[in-house]
């Protein structure tokens, strides 16, 4: 992966963490359309996290359906919804998404249910809990990131100017790769049985 690419071949001595550098452009325009009081919840979700800018429901629908069953379970609603912490709030969301748009209330929303509900003008609220965030931590960083401020940067990253943001990816990195390298050499570690007491042995 590009980002990770070029943050590894920089390395942290080069690193200068600060928000003041970053480019404004595209992540100003995306804020003034996120604020657009005339856009529905959806359409800022698919904005923010998808950076698609025309809302279709059948397509919606589908790129939601994470598991491609042609419906939507309680647990695709809520990672739609960015996996709220607090299960009232869970509650609150799948409770309207059941009786708002859950016509046969089998506890799933159906492709026909949801674009009959779409077709006659429902739109899914805002139930405030941020634009949905449901990548994992690697997509975020990509989409809310490095897209924003890196997509222009040099291939060998000569160019790059580097935030907080980035430093904290690049800490993470480091943190999986030292936990896989220890993994790796316990691994190999070549036991012997002189050391291990006898009570302790099995006899096979």
């Amino acid at each position: 992966m590009i980002a990770l690419t070029l943050l590894s071949a920089l390395g942290l001595a080069s690193l200068a963490a600060s928000h003041g550098t970053h480019a404004a452009g595209s992540s100003d325009s995306l804020l003034r359309s996120l604020n657009d009081p005339s856009l529905h919840w959806a359409e800022k979700h698919l904005l923010s996290e998808h950076h698609i800018s025309n809302y279709d429901a059948g397509a919606f629908f589908t790129l939601h359906d994470f598991n491609q069953d042609k419906h939507l379970t309680k647990d695709e609603i809520l990672r739609l919804y960015g996996s709220p912490s607090d299960a009232t709030v869970s509650e609150k969301i799948w409770n309207w998404v059941t009786e708002t748009i859950d016509r046969d209330h089998d506890d799933v929303i159906s492709f026909p249910e949801w674009m009959v509900w779409s077709r006659r003008g429902g739109v899914l609220q805002d139930f405030g809990t941020g634009v949905g965030h449901h990548g994992d931590d690697e997509q975020e960083y990509e989409i809310h990131h490095f897209e924003e401020y890196h997509s222009g940067d040099k291939e060998d990253g000569s160019d790059m100017v580097m935030h907080q943001e980035d430093l904290d990816h690049l800490k993470i990195h480091e943190k999986v790769e030292a936990e896989e390298l220890k993994a790796k050499q316990l691994e190999s570690v070549q036991i012997n049985l002189a050391n291990i007491p006898m009570k302790f042995r099995v006899k096979v």
